[in-house]
């Protein structure tokens, strides 16, 4: 009898992880692909995404030459929370590099949002508040700073999507990583804010418009990627999710009330509740078995 086998991979910030398990969650192989951070500034960090889709390649490739890779069933992809995201041209090439979570330049548009629209009105629509940390506000950095780059966007992309988009060809978002973007993301409808799109500066129509769970599938591996990884076409691609979400997930946080601690590059506490977001200092984002929890 022959054995199912499904591959997990998670783009993280200081490396790429895959693991292979069986059905039972047995591990069968796991590789690692470390890479650096760039830092031109102080408090200043990006990656080049195309860094982070060789890695994937890489390490998916390693732990399925262990087995018989007609017999992988799905793939999932996980990745950092990215900040700006992939920010690509018409042609769905990265312009530039990723402004990732770490990164505290946007201190000036953060300051601007919160002259501007408020802490209150920012906290009513999307569930969080005004940070640097944030991506909308990253998105306000290289809006101001690159008027040059910032018009050639066509498409803002999280990170798994865009890895996701790269192996299938499908360009989907989760609502976890949307809403963890902050600022354009309505937690109320569970879509992107046009209000807060429309005075923020930031074209709705660059965003990934078709949101699936996490666990959807995002559609099968395409005959590039399929080649160059040694694995056979129309393997089921996942629509996956931002990284600690994952981890939260495999920590068995499923219900109400249920938290985790995530140790990586930094460190998160998670909890899942249901109740409307009241304080802007913590980060919230809809979870990955109910966009109505978070």
């Amino acid at each position: 009898m022959s054995i199912d086998y499904v591959i997990g991979c998670d783009v993280g910030t200081s490396g790429t992880k895959a693991v292979i398990t069986d059905k039972g969650g047995k591990v069968i192989a796991h590789a690692y692909k470390p890479y650096g951070i760039l830092t031109p500034q102080a408090q200043w960090a990006e990656q080049w995404p195309d860094i982070w889709l060789d890695a994937v390649v890489d390490t998916i490739t390693e732990v399925s030459s262990k087995i018989d890779p007609h017999s992988i069933k799905g793939i999932c992809i996980s990745a950092l929370y990215g900040g700006t995201g992939v920010l690509c041209d018409g042609n769905m090439t990265p312009i530039r590099p990723s402004i990732i979570w770490m990164d505290r330049r946007a201190e000036k548009e953060s300051q601007w949002v919160s002259d501007n629209i408020g802490k209150d009105e920012i906290l009513k629509v999307t569930g969080n508040g005004i940070d640097s940390y944030f991506g909308y506000t990253k998105m306000l950095w290289v809006k101001n700073n690159e008027p040059e780059n910032w018009n050639k966007i066509k498409r803002i992309i999280p990170i798994h999507s865009y890895i996701v988009y790269k192996l299938t060809g499908e360009l989907v978002v989760d609502n976890c990583s949307a809403g963890n973007i902050g600022g354009i993301y309505d937690y109320n409808t569970n879509t992107w804010s046009s209000d807060m799109m429309d005075r923020l500066g930031i074209d709705i129509d660059t965003m990934p418009m078709e949101f699936r769970n996490p666990t959807d599938i995002a559609g099968g591996l395409n005959e590039e990627f399929s080649s160059r990884m040694g694995i056979p076409p129309d393997i089921p691609i996942c629509v996956g999710t931002v990284d600690c979400v994952a981890s939260m997930l495999s920590a068995a946080m499923v219900n109400k009330g249920d938290g985790a601690a995530v140790l990586g590059t930094s460190l998160n506490w998670g909890f899942i509740h249901d109740e409307v977001p009241s304080n802007p200092d913590l980060i919230s984002m809809p979870y990955c078995t109910d966009p109505q929890k978070m």
